[in-house]
């Protein structure tokens, strides 16, 4: 079962099913991995600082438990950018 938590400064609510959505698309680069074992956690309004600043930030922990390439490692970091993180202005 993979886990992926989302810490944020940000307010999800307005987009925590979109986002949550997104994860599930996301996990599909690990083989063997979907959206029906994905556990999600969604942590919105965090006070995070990154470098010393209070800019809004965001952190994404994924737990995966097997073995992946490299290759399908880098592409759910890849997807996990584009498909959440870039799409709501998390940085």
């Amino acid at each position: 079962m993979p886990f992926i938590e989302v810490k944020t400064t940000e307010d999800l609510s307005a987009v925590a099913a979109e986002l949550k959505s997104a994860l599930g698309d996301a996990i599909t680069a690990i083989p063997g991995k979907s959206e029906s074992w994905l556990m999600v956690n969604l942590v919105g309004e965090q006070k995070m600082y990154f470098q010393g600043s209070d800019a809004p930030c965001a952190l994404f922990s994924v737990s995966i438990f097997g073995t992946a390439t490299d290759d399908a490692y880098d592409d759910l970091t890849c997807r996990l950018w584009e498909r959440a993180c870039s799409r709501w202005g998390l940085t």
